[in-house]
């Protein structure tokens, strides 16, 4: 039978004044039976009370202990920033990786690198947990492009007005630098037995998500994912449009561009009928209507002939294509094969080779998940305001974790301009980000 306190005595037991007792009574804090003139308060509901503000005490722990390492974060990203890890060439981000494992060590943090023939994949954990809560952000960054156009360096991870320049910076350097301090700060404040936690950094230099495919094939203990790219200001993306690459080649003829004898068949202009049919296509429905902004397509790559005065012979052409959730890879394929067949009934010169480099299908996470209450809560007391939640057009890594059952969401600092000139973040969302993943995976593994 539960053994009941008066006021003083609760004030006596928790070293507060009589009028805090009072006050936590009032505000409905502290639940109190009348009798008589006087309050009593069975020794359940102290246990329940002071647990509760053992776990506020342990999230202001975790905000003054990551708003302290808030110059360490800056020098890292900074550090992180000056290193070239663009997605084209031969940078193998062997040196970035490095950089981050040596931080990994410092911190106490256990780590591992793995370099394959076209991957690079930096894992790290805490905890024994039976499921994972996994945070992820990839390597490598895109390229720079014209670098007159950029105001501040591409590499200079310079900070004015409180954000800092650079490529990288939001697209997902700064969201590796919070995911390394949120799992310093559970490390230091959270016993390893509540929870696991598993980071995966990755880079791969053909397959888009190469690098997570490595690391789910060599098992990945995640039950639910964080995607660590920057967003607006408090932002919670719960899925993204598909993608599928394919390669696309026109084979011609050569000859003599001023030969009367010998014409030649133009493999360019084979490939930019091509590409003009293709930009008309939309995909029609069961019910023949047509289905508004389901396919997005981009030719981002287009080469073709090998020197003046000669008929090309062969053109190459790289096509992006996005999807919704209705459109999948099979109807994709079935757009491309009637384009081809169509300009070869046309053309009986037309040749046309493709190949798929990859791709995936678009996701969604429904927004009771437990991964999408955890951080949706943690967030709101991080900014102080629910974060609001929307679908991305751009595809990122949770298509792919999506068809092995791991849900996941996006939700990094806050930035802008990933892909384009003067990338930034804002430095103060650096620590906001870290105690929100920190908060979400306290949460996630109900340590309340």
């Amino acid at each position: 039978m539960p053994k009941n306190y008066t006021v003083d005595e609760v004030s006596d037991q928790l070293r507060v004044s009589k009028r805090t007792i009072l006050r936590e009574i009032k505000r409905g804090n502290l639940e109190a039976k009348k009798a008589g003139r006087r309050y009593l308060i069975s020794d359940e509901v102290i246990k329940r009370y002071t647990k509760a503000e053992g776990d506020k005490d342990l999230d202001l722990k975790i905000d003054q202990f990551l708003k302290s390492k808030k110059g360490e974060m800056v020098d890292l990203l900074q550090k992180m920033v000056s290193m070239h890890s663009e997605s084209e060439g031969n940078n193998d981000n062997s040196d970035i990786a490095q950089i981050i494992s040596q931080k990994m060590e410092s911190l106490g943090i256990r780590n591992s690198v793995l370099s394959q023939k076209d991957a690079l994949i930096m894992r790290a954990s805490y905890g024994y947990a039976e499921e994972g809560l996994l945070i992820t952000c990839p390597l490598n960054v895109a390229p720079v492009g014209n670098i007159a156009s950029w105001t501040f360096p591409p590499f200079g991870g310079v900070i004015k007005g409180g954000k800092m320049y650079g490529r990288g910076t939001a697209y997902s350097k700064a969201g590796i630098v919070a995911a390394l301090y949120a799992l310093s700060a559970l490390k230091k404040f959270v016993e390893e037995d509540n929870l696991r936690v598993e980071l995966v950094f990755d880079d791969s230099q053909i397959d888009k998500y190469g690098g997570m495919k490595v690391a789910l094939r060599r098992g990945l203990y995640a039950n639910a994912g964080i995607i660590g790219h920057a967003t607006k200001e408090n932002y919670l993306i719960l899925g993204c449009r598909g993608c599928h690459q394919y390669t696309f080649k026109t084979k011609g003829l050569c000859a003599n561009t001023g030969s009367d004898e010998k014409r030649g068949v133009n493999a360019v202009e084979k490939m930019a009928r091509f590409i003009s049919e293709m930009k008309k296509q939309q995909l029609i429905n069961s019910d023949n209507e047509k289905r508004d902004q389901s396919l997005s397509m981009n030719f981002s790559y287009v080469s073709g002939g090998q020197k003046n005065n000669i008929v090309p012979d062969m053109c190459e052409s790289v096509l992006d294509v996005y999807t919704t959730k209705d459109i999948d890879k099979e109807d994709v394929d079935e757009v491309i094969s009637a384009v081809v067949e169509k300009l070869k009934n046309k053309d009986k010169d037309f040749s046309i080779e493709s190949e798929r480099n990859f791709g995936s299908d678009a996701y969604s996470v429904n927004d009771t998940n437990n991964i999408v209450t955890s951080l949706e809560q943690s967030a709101e007391k991080v900014f102080d305001d629910k974060p609001s939640k929307c679908v991305s057009s751009d595809s990122n890594v949770g298509t792919i974790l999506s068809e092995v059952g791991v849900p996941s969401v996006v939700f990094g600092p806050n930035g802008g301009n990933a892909y384009s000139y003067d990338e930034y973040i804002e430095i103060d969302s650096l620590t906001q980000t870290a105690q929100v993943y920190a908060l979400t995976a306290m949460k996630y593994f109900g340590i309340e």
